[in-house]
């Protein structure tokens, strides 16, 4: 199970930044917010409604780790679960992946995996399926402790994973590799964008057009 939440996640990453098959009106995610980003959510939940709604669904954080010579890191996850419900109108049956960012563990005092940060989380989702909905909705957000058992084993305290004192799940792995390729070819953005600046500014004689 820990190596299909991580192929769905390594999917969801790439339509996402890669704006692959992406429905009508959903907002690709700029590498630089994954590169930027304190802490990440993924999640895959599912949304069931004929009058009332129902939503579960289930996931993982992890958190920004400062390395040594600036070179920073992701940390291991924290499984979570979600359970939500609506009262209004709402009719049909849709499958939502989520990819949440966080800079909110910028604020002094503020970690990630907090109630403050987790308000700040800004989502880019896939939807499919078909769903009317307008309700009102409450839920919650907590840990999936079964799952932390299948990836760290049985007594670990899961919220160390995202203060580094956890190994990575090996299933996992290709999720972080994934990651890496967007933090690597964020900086070929970068350098990109400062040469097609220079090169239309004139700044450098040598690239000068006009």
């Amino acid at each position: 199970e820990l190596r299909v939440m991580s192929e769905q996640a390594v999917d969801l990453l790439d339509k996402l930044i890669m704006q692959k098959e992406l429905p009508r009106g959903t907002e690709a995610l700029p590498r630089g917010k994954v590169v930027k980003a304190k802490g990440l959510l993924f999640m895959l939940s599912k949304k069931v409604g004929i009058a009332a709604s129902i939503q579960h669904g289930h996931g993982f954080l992890i958190a920004k780790l400062p390395g040594v010579g600036g070179e920073d890191s992701w940390s291991a996850p924290v499984f979570v679960k979600i359970r939500s419900g609506g009262v209004g109108i709402t009719l049909g049956v849709s499958e939502i992946k989520t990819l949440g960012t966080s800079d909110a563990a910028e604020r002094p005092g503020t970690t990630f995996g907090s109630p403050a940060a987790m308000r700040d989380i800004v989502s880019y989702s896939i939807a499919q399926g078909h769903m009317v909905d307008l309700s009102l909705r409450g839920g919650c957000l907590s840990l999936d402790e079964d799952a932390a058992r299948a990836a760290y084993g049985p007594g670990v305290d899961q919220a160390k994973a995202l203060t580094g004192d956890l190994e990575l799940p090996a299933p996992l792995k290709s999720l972080y590799a994934a990651l890496d390729k967007v933090h690597a070819d964020y900086k070929v953005e970068l350098v990109e964008h400062a040469e097609d600046k220079r090169l239309f500014s004139g700044e450098d004689p040598k690239l000068r057009l006009f």
